[in-house]
């Protein structure tokens, strides 16, 4: 009977275990630096062609460049992990706007996010490049 009572004391540890853990591909809300490789690669906002560059470092995804669709270079004004979601906000030079965004869904091919700043707030479909 002992015997019966660790096995069931493993199992209960690994379902817990399993409990917390999420793959990489289209997890949702709670997006985690541990997906940080499923980021890393070129994005492009489906509807202005701004890309949006986000490249590994130490293993953590950060946003390393901003271009619009015209070649303007934004300016990052601060990229990171809020939440366990990666977030990053930019400045356009030519427009004055300011815009955050918060990656809210990684899929294979696509991200979900949503935006807010000068020009108002919403969502947004950013489409892989590369």
């Amino acid at each position: 009977m002992k015997h019966a009572h660790s096995t069931v004391l493993v199992l209960a540890i690994l379902l817990l275990a399993a409990c917390g853990t999420t793959g990489s591909q289209g997890t949702d809300g709670d997006t985690v630096q541990r997906d940080s490789a499923a980021l890393e690669g070129v994005w492009e906002d489906t509807d202005t062609g701004t890309r949006f560059t986000v490249a590994l470092q130490r293993g953590i995804a950060h946003v390393t460049a901003i271009v619009d669709s015209d070649g303007e270079v934004f300016e990052i004004r601060s990229e990171g992990w809020e939440d366990g979601k990666l977030t990053w906000t930019y400045f356009v030079p030519s427009t004055g706007y300011e815009n955050k965004f918060v990656v809210t869904r990684i899929g294979a091919d696509m991200l979900d996010s949503t935006w807010a700043g000068t020009g108002g707030s919403g969502t947004q479909d950013l489409a892989r490049v590369k």
